[in-house]
């Protein structure tokens, strides 16, 4: 059995009045999304629940969960898929869901969490029940969790003392037999320290003198003679004292860097953990926010891949920031969130077909597009180059609207093959706050439905200039562009409003010329290309140009390198439709 949904109401950042409710899966589920986006409030709230009475929880309720404190929170678990012996396990907390597309019987437990007078009540009721539950608790020890919140110090929770987490997960596995060896054997230490060159032992003078001076200073019939002792007497206090050490170098663990020690940290987690799988629990759940800080690409590659393989069977939650982590994994892992919305990607409807598409292409790099703001998407590496210099050159006279400050991904999709990431958009992204553009051209005068009268090329050989001229304002557009706009237009009709298509008329290079014909002289010699230009060019005539010269030298890359790094570009008007863009993205989306 695992968890398949989780629904969450007055919970920190959730509302009393706006219920959120989270998709989960087998296996391995991975969280993303923008920081602030609800993954913390998510996983805590899941291993508050499934820590409840436990004795050994690294993480309690508080005043400051509760959004409203006039009302309770309420965090309610499904767990789907259940055994013949689990659902007789569990059969007082089963309920019978109609839904076809889930297994007939769901194990349900709701926490209630109340504030009252200051003090932090709770309760759990089991199915569709109201009331609380006496047995809940007996039900909660058949589940195993181990959690590994995102802020950990290795040094502050390794190092001796009460707080020692390698202490807390000793104690309990000792039995009493044991533990009187091993204070039979810190007790012997202490005799034989004491016997180190018998009457002359610098702390047998030193307690003698001591207590030759207490016994001066005490009311008689009073005992406050000391003892010196190197270890504790009592067991507890002796587990307390471990420190952990590296084998290789005898250091302490808080002289080691902060990559390894997270490594160590995690391992100490997961030794314990693996030991707890044989017990006969009847659900295991591994949550670990954040489990690629500190470690470099190939560290968190590593880490997944032993996850997956040492792990099968345990439900594992991640929260994590890292697109290596995010590429690593297969796209039906993730859940997208974004505040109170979010999406289980295998039951969002993308396509397989183009599920397998997208994880081909959504390399670690395009894999940022899951922590975004605002996403853009080009067909290749020049309008990737330019965009991002235009958006801020736009925005110049406003710093707090660039390119850096508004959460901006730029997706090179190499091609014009936008129908994957359409989908993505439509069923994951389109009902969040997040705003997408996908920037294009409209590829007009090709393909093999435009009629040969307003045809760019004949027998594979470019026009002239003035036959494109003349023919260009009633050229078609491409097929494939009239596509991805009708696919774009009925999302809008939908009222997905938050997807925007914005095309060049043929090619950036001829927008580019059109809205700056004076200056399509200086941009050709960007990249050395001499040619004499009319001083009364028309828009279309110098876009032409442009694009004609650029493309027929094989000069189009070096031009947009040299473009963005030349002080030329302060100077050029930005193309209508890319301002259009940068407008419908940096507009507010509630």
């Amino acid at each position: 059995m695992w968890i398949s949904q989780v629904s969450i109401q007055n919970f920190r950042k959730i509302k009393q009045s706006n219920e959120a409710t989270f998709r989960f899966k087998e296996g391995v589920n991975l969280l993303v999304g923008e920081n602030n986006v609800g993954k913390t409030t998510l996983v805590e709230a899941i291993a508050l629940c499934l820590s409840f009475g436990k004795n050994d929880k690294y993480i309690f309720w508080s005043e400051e969960d509760f959004n409203d404190k006039k009302y309770p929170i309420q965090i309610k678990l499904h767990f789907s898929e259940l055994t013949e012996p689990q659902q007789a396990r569990f059969h007082q907390a089963l309920i019978n869901t109609e839904d076809p597309d889930v297994s007939k019987w769901e194990l349900v437990l709701t926490f209630r969490v109340f504030l009252v007078k200051g003090r932090i009540n709770s309760r759990i009721s089991l199915g569709n029940e109201e009331e609380k539950s006496s047995n809940a608790f007996d039900l909660l020890n058949d589940v195993c969790i181990a959690y590994l919140p995102a802020l950990r110090d290795v040094k502050l929770d390794f190092q001796p003392g009460k707080k020692n987490r390698v202490s807390k997960l000793l104690r309990k596995d000792f039995k009493e037999t044991e533990a009187t060896q091993i204070l039979e054997i810190f007790k012997k230490a202490n005799e034989d320290a004491m016997q180190v060159s018998g009457a002359t032992n610098p702390m047998v003078v030193f307690k003698s003198k001591t207590n030759e001076y207490l016994t001066s200073l005490t009311i008689k019939g009073h005992d406050n003679r000391i003892l010196l002792q190197f270890v504790e007497h009592e067991f507890e206090k002796i587990l307390d004292s471990i420190a952990v050490y590296l084998a290789e170098y005898g250091i302490p663990i808080g002289a080691n860097g902060l990559g390894y020690n997270n490594l160590i940290y995690i391992a100490v987690l997961l030794s314990k953990f693996k030991q707890e799988l044989p017990n006969n629990h009847q659900f295991y759940c591994l949550i670990i926010e954040e489990p690629e800080a500190h470690l470099h690409p190939q560290l968190q590659t590593l880490l997944l891949d032993f996850l997956q393989k040492e792990y099968g069977g345990v439900q594992i939650i991640l929260t994590s920031h890292s697109p290596t982590v995010t590429a690593a994994l297969h796209l039906d892992n993730l859940l997208v969130l974004n505040g109170i919305t979010s999406v289980l990607i295998k039951e969002s409807g993308i396509s397989d077909k183009h599920k397998k598409i997208l994880a081909k292409y959504l390399d670690v790099t395009k894999s940022q597009l899951f922590f975004a703001r605002r996403l853009v998407f080009v067909e290749g590496i020049s309008e990737a180059f330019l965009i991002r210099r235009l958006w801020d050159l736009f925005f110049v006279a406003n710093p707090e609207n660039q390119f850096n400050r508004q959460g901006v991904e730029i997706v090179n999709i190499g091609g014009v093959s936008f129908a994957p990431y359409v989908e993505l958009l439509k069923y994951v992204f389109s009902h969040s706050s997040i705003r997408s553009a996908l920037i294009t051209d409209d590829d007009r005068g090709t393909g093999r439905d435009c009629p040969s009268e307003y045809r760019f090329l004949i027998d594979e050989k470019l026009r002239d200039r003035e036959t494109l001229e003349t023919i260009f304002d009633n050229a078609p557009s491409s097929a494939r562009f009239r596509d991805l706009y009708e696919s774009i237009h009925a999302l809008s009709s939908d009222g997905i409003e938050n997807i925007g298509i914005f095309a060049a008329r043929k090619t950036l290079e001829v927008e580019l010329g059109m809205s700056n014909p004076d200056k399509v002289k200086s941009m050709l010699g960007l990249v050395g290309i001499d040619v004499q230009v009319s001083d009364n060019i028309t828009p279309l005539a110098a876009g032409l140009m442009l694009w004609d010269e650029l493309d027929a030298r094989s000069k189009k890359a070096d031009f947009y390198m040299n473009l963005v790094e030349s002080n030329l570009i302060e100077h050029l008007t930005i193309p209508p439709y890319i301002q259009q863009a940068i407008n419908f993205l940096n507009e507010s989306t509630n």
